[in-house]
């Protein structure tokens, strides 16, 4: 994301919108919180997919949803009972 905004891609207020869902994220699994997590990652997703086509190239929104997506995938099964 941060490259993203060092590239003009996004502003700084876009980016900073999505680098605080990231890090919120990153506080919750810190914490043992994984539904927290899940949940920032999934608005940081919803955000991402709101500036595809627009704000972001549909292949860079697609590439962050993919990773997000992959991250959720992963506490997922580290959390299943």
């Amino acid at each position: 994301v941060q490259t993203l905004v060092d590239e003009g891609i996004l502003n700084g207020g876009q980016g900073n919108a999505l680098m605080v869902k990231l890090d919120q994220a990153l506080k919750h699994l810190e914490k043992g919180k994984y539904a927290q997590a899940i949940n920032a990652l999934h608005a940081f997703v919803n955000q991402v997919a709101d500036f595809s086509g627009t704000v972001l190239p549909v292949e860079t929104a697609d590439a962050l949803i993919a990773q997000a997506q992959a991250i959720i995938a992963q506490i997922e099964w580290l959390t299943a009972p």
